[in-house]
């Protein structure tokens, strides 16, 4: 039962018992149900009296008041049949999981493992649904199968560079019973086309009346909606100008685009083709492209504008101040938020200007007939559209912020009427909304960093966070740590020295050396009042300012190899004042040297904190960024990885510079670096794939066909293929290729080539015996054999195969012990076949699969006689 119903009928005849005991209450498919509390009732139905029956009161607001279960249902005779159905399915059995030995996923490809499911006697169809828990890089190929004597077939999915080895009996899928079933297809089609607005964030707590008011408001104002792709809105209101102080056109040449991205960027470039959003080109102006994948996983084409921003003409126009929108909302009791759909693209470029927003693919020269992302002047002259476009209401019925407007009203019959308004004026002038994000008639919303409500005005959660839930400090490093965070803001802080005179007495009191000494009993209770104190005073009004768009913003950004951490501020007249603190912690990817260097990791933290954490306050302001990492300073001429450039590609629509600071002067990012509160999801990343394919030397490995979207992303085509046929299995597999496929004898297996090697094979011999060799045999053994065997604790068989295994960032790696005659044509793979990288990225690459001693004196000096 709803709480909603519950208090509108029952609750002056009953009271809610708490929920003490902690009951689950979950639905059919395993998701947990808050409840409030239950209650314990007489249910008289059909002439029938049910006595103590439980109802649980829901949280959630459903589409039905009550639901009866069968604990009432089955003392009813009519539904005494119900009691007898029922799915046999065992709640503990719905998880899938990995066989009893691990499982190799090889890089870029599909493998179906026999992965354990209901019990024995089970047989039904399933669909296989991801889980959390699941092993981190490989995904799970959702499927409908059918259960055989406990165990199910499962596609998983490795769209990383590197193998990834799935533990033993590791979680990998949830099982969920499958029947089938009939749905009129004429129907929901129609419905979906007549209505389009079926799931928009509308207030759960209107009354009946009021719902029916604005549904029938939102269907009278379908139009100014853009439901699908091609009803995007366009206005000729205000068109977008380019004026430069060069006259020299700037041409770049377009950067590679993964293969198996290309289709997605020709059918992407096609649709904006067919809504006349670009035209094809013959401008001397040629920006290139990064493709981006969204959180949805569509694509878009960012362009690189940098260089023809370096030549534009800045625009002025003022971007609102916070504190103007916020103060015109007092009394205010109800609140939408309105978002453009695509909102730049609804505004169009001026015709002598296009040619100047050219951009150049595989495919051709393309220019933008609309406003692209990018441009430097974009968010003022979009701004200058909008308020253009709502003069007469801005601070009387609404305000807004670029592409976000925030409609206000004291009661819900005036809210209606400026909803009305708005939608009016949008028609007029052609604008569009997107359906997907807009809120309506809500008592509570968040805009612009704040917490908007009839009870006032609050500061988002979000922004202190990162401060409010610094933990408590368990040894002196950490209170040092936390001190100097503290410390970087004592201006704000009344009695700063007063308050930290606990915790600054940890920090004397300590003898010895060591920083990471335990604090133990010391920690009191004066250095709890002083650390709870000292964060209240951070994360107060005194400390968290409002935004002034009119003022540049200053954002220190710094990294450490446990974190993440930012904070942006604004300079006054009284120092430096504090808009929102961040960080986050590492994933797993990014915990790995092997993947992120140092200033790959700090560049991480400019571009998480520029473009995910402080993007609305960012986006169109001009801003200085500080970084203790100095090469980060020469951002725009260093020459950087595909990664890095994605990564640039999405900064290029900011204004902003980059000023180094010594660490010792940046302590308030680099403390929330290293202390990061902010949970992270492990995400599937986009690593080097230089060494994709290496694994086929070890000639036992198949690498079966996969879908394009998990086709390799390879810095060279001809080392795929070389590596395939080495193979000599699929090689129709991949996309031929002109190379000379490797001679015949590639395909004995592995383990009978390390047989004949003579370093590998006397210590395979007494591998097999489980002992090591005594004094004189080991003096009779090959040097390179030899130094092998300093290996012993290391080396094992897998696959009648001898490999080393070593704990790398991502666990345990088995490498291969390569035979002599193998190590040259694996270096040659490594270093020729992926653009002549330096010995260590070539070595770096070779580990990831193989091992063989003197192996780092063997690359450098290939890589160094490589002309």
């Amino acid at each position: 039962m709803t709480e909603k119903f519950y208090r509108s009928h029952l609750e002056t005849a009953t009271h809610i018992s708490p929920a003490a005991l902690k009951f689950n209450l979950t639905a059919a498919n395993g998701t947990e149900i808050p409840y409030t509390g239950y209650l314990s009732v007489t249910v008289d139905l059909l002439g029938t009296t049910v006595r103590d029956a439980v109802i649980f009161i829901t949280k959630e607001l459903t589409s039905t008041d009550c639901i009866l279960g069968m604990n009432i249902l089955k003392h009813i005779p009519m539904f005494s049949e119900c009691a007898d159905i029922h799915v046999n399915w065992n709640r503990k059995t719905k998880i899938a999981r990995s066989p009893k030995t691990p499982t190799l996923v090889p890089a870029h490809s599909i493998v179906t493992i026999q992965a354990s499911g209901p019990a024995p006697h089970f047989s039904q169809d399933v669909i296989v649904e991801p889980i959390e828990g699941a092993p981190q890089g490989i995904v799970l190929i959702q499927t409908f199968t059918r259960s055989q004597k406990g165990f199910v077939n499962v596609g998983i999915a490795n769209p990383a560079g590197f193998d990834i080895v799935i533990p033993s009996r590791a979680k990998i899928g949830l099982l969920q019973p499958a029947r089938q079933t009939t749905v009129n297809l004429c129907k929901a089609q129609q419905d979906k086309q007549s209505n389009g607005l079926a799931n928009l964030d509308i207030n759960p707590d209107l009354s009946e009346g009021e719902r029916e008011a604005l549904d029938k408001l939102l269907k009278q104002n379908r139009d100014v909606f853009a439901c699908k792709d091609d009803e995007l809105g366009c206005t000729d209101l205000l068109k977008h100008r380019i004026i430069l102080t060069s006259d020299i056109p700037i041409a770049q040449p377009y950067r590679r685009i993964p293969p198996s991205q290309l289709q997605e960027v020709r059918d992407h470039l096609d649709d904006l083709l067919t809504r006349e959003i670009i035209v094809p080109s013959s401008s001397p102006y040629a920006a290139p492209i990064v493709v981006v994948r969204k959180k949805s996983g569509e694509i878009r084409l960012c362009c690189d504008y940098r260089k023809l921003n370096e030549v534009t003409r800045k625009d002025a126009f003022p971007l609102p101040r916070i504190e103007e929108c916020l103060d015109a909302l007092g009394g205010s009791k109800y609140f939408s938020t309105l978002d453009l759909a695509s909102g730049y693209h609804q505004m169009m470029m001026h015709p002598e200007d296009e040619e100047k927003t050219a951009f150049t693919t595989p495919f051709g020269l393309y220019h933008w007939k609309r406003l692209p992302f990018g441009l430097c002047n974009a968010p003022a002259q979009f701004s200058r559209l909008m308020q253009r476009v709502m003069n007469d209401h801005l601070f009387k019925i609404m305000v807004l912020y670029l592409d976000d407007l925030l409609i206000y009203s004291p009661d819900f019959n005036s809210h209606i009427d400026r909803l009305q308004a708005i939608f009016n004026r949008l028609r007029e002038v052609g604008i569009k909304l997107n359906p997907e994000k807009c809120s309506f008639v809500k008592s509570s919303v968040s805009f612009l960093g704040h917490v908007l409500s009839e009870e006032g005005v609050s500061t988002d959660p979000d922004k202190i966070t990162a401060v409010k839930n610094f933990p408590t400090p368990t040894t002196v490093r950490d209170v040092r740590a936390f001190l100097g965070l503290a410390g970087y803001y004592r201006r704000f802080v009344k009695n700063f020295s007063h308050k930290a005179k606990p915790l600054s007495e940890l920090l004397q009191k300590t003898t010895g050396p060591s920083k990471n000494s335990k604090l133990g009993n010391r920690w009191n209770q004066d250095c709890v009042k002083a650390f709870g104190s000292l964060k209240s005073d951070l994360t107060s009004a005194a400390i968290l300012g409002y935004a002034d768009f009119n003022k540049p913003f200053v954002l220190e950004v710094d990294a450490s190899n446990q974190g993440l951490g930012a904070v942006l501020s604004q300079k006054t007249d009284n120092g430096m004042k504090v808009i929102a603190y961040g960080s986050r912690g590492l994933r797993k990817s990014e915990r790995s040297m092997h993947n992120y260097s140092s200033r790959k990791l700090e560049l991480l933290a400019l571009k998480w904190a520029v473009t995910e954490k402080f993007r609305s306050y960012l986006l169109g302001s001009k801003f200085s960024i500080f970084t203790d990492n100095n090469p980060l300073c020469h951002l725009r001429t260093a020459k950087i990885g595909a990664t890095e450039q994605r990564w640039q590609g999405e900064l290029a629509a900011f204004d902003f510079d980059i000023i180094y600071r010594p660490g010792k002067h940046n302590t308030n990012a680099d403390t929330l670096s290293r202390y990061p509160v902010d949970p992270v999801v492990d995400e599937i990343e986009d690593y080097p794939n230089q060494h994709i394919g290496l694994s086929a030397i070890h000639g036992s490995t198949y690498v079966p066909p996969f879908p394009a979207v998990f086709k390799k992303d390879i810095h060279c085509q001809q080392m795929a293929c070389s590596l395939q046929s080495l193979s000599q299995k699929h090689e129709s597999t991949l996309n031929p290729c002109a190379t000379t496929p490797f001679n015949p004898s590639d395909s004995v297996p592995m383990s009978e080539q390390q047989e004949q090697d003579t370093t590998i094979q006397p210590v395979r011999a007494f591998l097999r015996q489980h002992r090591k060799p005594n004094f004189r045999e080991r003096a009779a053994l090959p040097r390179h054999a030899q130094a092998l065997l300093t290996q012993w604790k290391r080396l094992r068989f897998e696959d009648n195969v001898l490999v080393r295994t070593v704990v790398g960032p991502e666990g345990e790696i088995s490498q291969v012990v390569l035979p002599v005659k193998k190590q040259n044509e694996a270096c040659q793979l490594a270093h020729d076949s992926c653009g002549h990288q330096g010995p260590e990225r070539t070595l770096q690459t070779l580990r990831k699969r193989f091992f063989w001693p003197g192996m780092h004196h063997d690359v450098f000096d290939y890589c160094r006689r490589c002309h």
